[in-house]
């Protein structure tokens, strides 16, 4: 089972590994998690799977997607893209599998009513530990607008 204190750890020193800062400007484990669950911008990541599925969303991407936290945490991460996107995101998959990092991405996203959405300028990395182990992969966007 996975400890949400040390997930929000490597998901803020991962980012920091990647980008030279850190997601939030907090150190200690518990208020790291507090930090990472009210940002204003989403952030989610998924595990290494075949099929990944989620393992963490904070409170503005589960409002955005329209997801209760344990139905999110259920769910394959292909589900959230659109279907036309499908080959867009697996080539942005691989593209952070081989880069770590990749800066600027926009792609269309469905909510769980089945709303599309375009991000604008997301982030997406490798979750990696100090040991250069890789758990999954990360995004953060604070910029969408809604197709309809």
């Amino acid at each position: 089972m996975i400890d949400y204190q040390d997930h929000a750890l490597l998901l803020n020193e991962s980012y920091r590994h990647w980008r030279g800062e850190y997601l939030v400007d907090q150190r200690d484990p518990g208020k790291v998690l507090e930090a990472l669950n009210e940002a204003k911008f989403a952030l989610l990541s998924h595990g290494l799977e075949a099929e990944p599925v989620f393992n963490y969303g904070n409170v503005q991407t589960l409002s955005l997607f329209g997801y209760d936290h344990p139905g999110f945490l259920q769910l394959p991460s292909r589900d959230i893209t659109a279907p036309d996107a499908i080959a867009e995101r697996a080539a942005l998959r691989a593209k952070v599998d081989t880069d770590g990092f990749v800066p600027e991405f926009s792609g269309v996203c469905v909510t769980r009513k089945g709303r599309q959405f375009v991000v604008d300028q997301g982030e997406v990395w490798q979750l990696i530990d100090n040991l250069g182990r890789v758990h999954g992969q990360a995004a953060r966007f604070d910029d969408w607008h809604f197709l309809d």
